[in-house]
């Protein structure tokens, strides 16, 4: 399963006036400029500023701005739009805006800008997350659910046991086995036999004839 690229919230053209705003905001201090932001512009507007705003000149407006309001805004946002402001912006800034997203259960939205992110970036957003089924939520929404599988299969029996159980919960069976699969045969057999018999079954069904003997071969010779 792969993701389609979301079609943002419409948002206020740039008239006259917002030209002027954009003209003058680098002169605007940020004690004045955040309690704008928030109260005046709102998250409809501040889209299109954040569209129009070079990213290092945007951040510091985003890092003190509420991840609940930064999450408002993304609902605007084609996350391509704002990819300079992703390549500046520090993980945990990322990650509570995601937190805050998946509060929301905007899970084809997070897909989105995490899709833009580098492996290095999505395994911190992982590690930090600390939360499989968010995940396992997130995971079927991405370009490439791949990224994310690879990146689990590195991680304890324990972690990948809760994000299979997660992916069986939310009837990804194929995700699960394609995680399954990319481990050894013994950390495979930890997993599976965590699962109860259907789920088990389910994502079996996505193993070929020779991978389903490999593992059986291998149970046999324990």
């Amino acid at each position: 399963m792969t993701s389609t690229a979301m079609t943002p919230r419409p948002r206020p053209a740039v008239g006259p006036l917002f030209r002027i705003l954009l003209s003058l905001q680098r002169f605007v201090p940020l004690f004045i400029k955040v309690p704008f932001v928030t109260h005046v512009l709102g998250p409809r507007r501040t889209a299109t500023l954040a569209v129009h705003t070079p990213g290092p000149l945007m951040l510091p407006v985003t890092q003190r701005l509420a991840p609940a309001f930064n999450a408002e805004v993304t609902r605007y946002l084609a996350p391509k739009e704002i990819r300079d402001l992703l390549d500046h912006m520090p993980n945990d800034v990322w990650i509570a805006i995601a937190r805050a997203l998946m509060d929301k259960g905007e899970f084809e939205i997070t897909a989105g800008f995490a899709d833009l992110l580098t492996e290095n970036e999505i395994r911190a957003f992982v590690v930090t997350l600390n939360d499989p089924e968010g995940v396992m939520n997130i995971a079927p929404h991405l370009a490439d659910p791949e990224r994310v599988v690879n990146i689990a299969r590195r991680f304890s029996n324990n972690y990948l046991t809760r994000l299979a159980l997660a992916a069986c919960t939310g009837g990804h069976h194929d995700i699960a086995a394609r995680v399954c699969l990319g481990l050894s045969p013994d950390r495979q057999q930890v997993v599976l036999d965590a699962l109860n018999a259907a789920d088990r079954d389910k994502v079996l069904a996505h193993y070929s004839g020779a991978e389903r003997s490999a593992l059986d071969g291998e149970a046999e010779g324990a």
